[in-house]
């Protein structure tokens, strides 16, 4: 009679992970929404006016092990802007000293001593990828202007 019984409750338990599942891909689902914000960012989903794209020039200040202190003026601007809603996520990360306007970030994605840090982020109302940010370093280029 056991059997009978753990039969029935194994059949259960496969229709409810099937249920689970068939909800859980549904991109309003709180299943799919929790793990959605650990996924990078795919910025070809998102449309172009959802996307804040800065950058500013940094400069390597000094050394401490494999992070380098860099000066990151103007960072404020980027952090502080009214739609970047996990702006306190990059401070802690890139350990943002607002006093002495500096930056910690791995020496390894610096692309020698003056680079240009680029944070581009996913507005709120976005459908696809909201409150989302991501950063990379790519190489300093003076941008001059073209009217003169």
């Amino acid at each position: 009679m056991s059997s009978k019984n753990d039969k029935i409750v194994l059949i259960g338990l496969a229709i409810a992970a099937g249920l689970i599942l068939i909800f859980a891909t549904n991109e309003n689902s709180l299943v799919f929404l929790f793990f959605n914000q650990y996924t990078p960012v795919v910025w070809e989903e998102v449309i172009e006016r959802n996307i804040v794209r800065s950058s500013i020039p940094i400069e390597i200040l000094d050394t401490e092990n494999d992070n380098c202190i860099v000066s990151a003026k103007n960072f404020d601007k980027i952090v502080d802007h009214q739609y970047f809603v996990k702006s306190e996520n990059i401070i802690e990360e890139l350990k943002y000293d607002r006093n002495d306007e500096t930056l910690s970030i791995p020496c390894d994605l610096l692309e020698g001593d003056k680079s240009r840090l680029n944070v581009w982020f996913v507005v709120e109302e976005s459908p696809k990828h909201p409150n989302k940010y991501e950063y990379f370093v790519s190489p300093w280029e003076e941008i001059t202007d073209s009217k003169s």
